[in-house]
């Protein structure tokens, strides 16, 4: 099974069976594999239940290891890359989320995780942007990024039908706007006015394509 499906199949027998009523053999046995092997591979049950996130945390981490795009491109991309892991299996995340409800000392272990995603965004802007100030530049972007995914993939969890997608696009830009000239070559902050055109009523998304497909022009012009 790959990650996120050991991770589906460990958090339905724990919704089912109840948290502490399930043992490690238990999930050894839903997984397809023996209790040692287990262990080796996953440590305990709380591991288990998050397996999805360590080999997402290293797509995203290779991810930033070969992007060559502007750091602020790169954090917006890999920010849908984690966001979309989700949204692609809804009955998973959802499962998981109750069973976090269920059981709150996971949520000890779910911010951990949160803690990880933070560090690693902080150290690729730590290493494409250096020396940049205020020092605190990269670590501040970094939990900005982790917290407005994490809020709207709550929202999400709660509600189906919020469109998280749109939602994610249109506040990363509004953060990353934020961020953009501090990350600037030279460090220097910088001003510019774009002038977008769209229609009355226009949906914020459409609003948001509005906007990029001019500020790529203008990129492109200078």
């Amino acid at each position: 099974m790959s990650a996120p499906d050991l991770t589906a199949a460990a958090v339905r027998l724990l919704l089912d069976r109840g948290y502490d009523a399930t043992t490690a053999d238990d999930l050894a046995d839903a997984a397809g594999m023996s209790r040692s092997t287990f262990f080796r591979r996953f440590g305990s049950k709380d591991d288990i239940v998050f397996a999805d996130h360590e080999a997402l945390l290293e797509r995203v981490a290779d991810y930033f290891q070969d992007s060559t795009s502007d750091p602020v491109h790169a954090v917006s991309v890999a920010t849908r890359m984690v966001l979309d892991h989700h949204l692609a299996r809804p009955g998973a995340a959802r499962e998981r989320y109750a069973l976090l409800q269920a059981h709150p000392p996971l949520r000890d272990r779910e911010l951990i995780i949160t803690r990880r995603y933070e560090r690693v965004y902080r150290r690729y802007l730590e290493r494409v942007a250096p020396g940049r100030s205020p020092a605190w530049l990269p670590l501040a972007f970094a939990a900005g990024i982790v917290s407005v995914h994490n809020d709207i993939l709550r929202q999400w969890l709660h509600d189906p039908g919020f469109p998280a997608t749109e939602r994610l696009d249109l506040v990363m830009s509004e953060l990353t706007a934020l961020y953009r000239p501090l990350l600037s070559a030279d460090g220097r902050t910088s001003t510019r006015v774009i002038v977008a055109t769209f229609e009355t009523g226009a949906e914020p998304r459409d609003v948001m394509q509005a906007v990029r497909e001019t500020v790529g022009s203008a990129g492109s012009a200078e």
